[in-house]
């Protein structure tokens, strides 16, 4: 039963770390590209001849088996990409941009242990370099610079760097070579990867051998003293990690109650050190130690993920705040425009009213003003070739023309008063009256007396003597 636990418990281990990075039969490859400068021609007396530019977008990554084709992804704006490569066959990743040179390395995937190819490989956080001075170098036009290959033993990717002659080598000294050391460097994060195989081998004398990564025998032992409470917490502990995979569904009180079970948890493993004594009780509390530290990670996971949520949630209910506010205010400002436009139509209709009653008047003073003056068949009873050209500025006018026959003389006159519209035509009618008292009642029959007497007579009427 201890035996069962153990595996439940390591296995439980490699899942919930990795779980969401691996796809069976398939190494997950992830990375970035980066771009360097360097130019071997450069004189010896130049400073910082190799200067790393930065991440690379838009970059071309090629998987290549036999010579042919089979995948290819581009970095992000960031120099990042994810590239999935089937186990079985040993492949060349190529990968260039315009304006840099062509660089490529070799995989070797064949001859992955059955465990690990069914739970799927995982390499992360690769590095490779592309120079943007395109020397004829052969880690510049497309030769491998080495080959990338798992050793089953130690379960860990290894790096073998190809040695180039001098006359295609980019740098003077093996050892120098940036690619080369990024590219192993880049490995050593790995290590930890992939270590998941763990194998249960019953012996013909019944007893249970158990063979872990770092192929370390441990058999049955009755000198434990972790306890069977001990050995079930750890199979708990396995059960509430996978739990804890799931957090996007849990409640900011599942949270909490987790975060307390490990503390717990952590408290029982510090008190199981105390007493552990065999190899078995040691290999329990590593594997509960490393559960603890994922479930930890996991609860800080949900913690940021519940964090970014309320964020986001916050952020929405902002905008709907202020996409509610922009719709009162716009709602306020149609108010306010119906409102104004049913004044304005009000006043519109008033403005007409009063507009057409000053236009009846005015109109109908026209009437009278016409009336006044003598048409033109009357004038050509007295005149038979006269003509009568009247064209007011305004509907009624200042303007006028007079005649009158008295005592066998004919008299008449054209007038501009002062002023246009109505007060030109009032003026008119003072005008008109004047020229019938002057030459039809005093029988006044002078142009120059008419015209004094006329004079006279406007004075008067508009008192401008006082």
């Amino acid at each position: 039963m201890f035996r069962k636990i153990l595996l439940l418990a390591l296995l439980i281990l490699n899942l919930t770390l990795s779980i969401s990075q691996r796809t069976p039969n398939q190494l997950n490859l992830r990375g970035s590209v980066l771009g360097y400068h360097f130019d071997p021609n450069t004189g010896i007396f130049k400073k910082d001849k190799f200067k790393i530019i930065g991440s690379i977008g838009t970059a071309q990554i090629t998987l290549i088996e036999k010579g042919k084709k089979i995948k290819s992804t581009t970095t992000s704006s960031g120099g990042d990409f994810s590239l999935g490569i089937p186990l079985g066959s040993s492949y060349t990743i190529q990968y260039t941009k315009d304006g840099y040179g062509l660089s490529a390395v070799k995989i070797n995937l064949e001859n992955i242990p059955e465990d690990l190819a069914q739970s799927g490989l995982l390499l992360q956080n690769l590095e490779f370099l592309l120079n943007d001075h395109k020397s004829e170098k052969a880690i510049d036009i497309g030769q491998a610079f080495g080959n990338i290959k798992f050793n089953a033993t130690k379960r860990t990717f290894q790096f073998d760097p190809v040695i180039f002659d001098k006359k295609n080598r980019l740098f003077k000294k093996p050892e120098d070579s940036a690619p080369v050391n990024l590219m192993k460097a880049s490995l050593a994060k790995n290590k930890e990867n992939n270590l998941i195989a763990v194998q249960v081998e019953v012996l013909e004398d019944g007893s249970t051998v158990i063979t872990t990564p770092q192929n370390l025998e441990i058999t049955e032992s009755e000198n434990s003293n972790i306890s069977k409470e001990t050995r079930q917490l750890t199979l708990e502990s396995s059960s509430a990690l996978q739990k804890i995979i799931e957090w996007k569904n849990l409640t900011k009180d599942d949270i909490e109650n987790r975060a307390i079970e490990t503390n717990s948890a952590w408290e029982q493993l510090e008190a199981d050190k105390l007493i552990a004594v065999t190899p078995e009780d040691f290999l329990i509390i590593k594997a509960r130690e490393e559960l603890l530290i994922a479930a930890e990670k996991e609860l800080e996971a949900a913690k940021q993920y519940m964090a970014e949520q309320s964020d986001k949630l916050n952020a929405q209910q902002n905008l709907n705040y202020l996409l509610i506010g922009l719709a009162l205010l716009l709602a306020a400002f149609a108010f306010i425009l119906f409102k104004r436009s049913k004044e304005k139509q009000k006043t519109n209709v008033l403005l007409a009213a009063k507009n057409k009653k000053i236009t009846d008047s005015i109109n109908y003073a026209e009437r009278i003003q016409k009336s006044l003056l003598l048409s033109r068949e009357q004038i050509a009873t007295f005149l038979p070739n006269a003509f009568v050209l009247h064209q007011p500025l305004n509907v009624v006018s200042g303007d006028f023309y007079w005649f009158s026959e008295v005592n066998g003389k004919v008299v008449f006159a054209a007038v501009d008063c002062t002023g246009h519209g109505v007060p030109g035509a009032f003026m008119s009618l003072i005008g008109n009256t004047l020229l019938n008292k002057i030459v039809n009642e005093d029988k006044i029959l002078s142009p120059a007396k008419i015209l004094s007497e006329l004079h006279c007579g406007v004075v008067g009427a508009l008192h401008q003597d006082k």
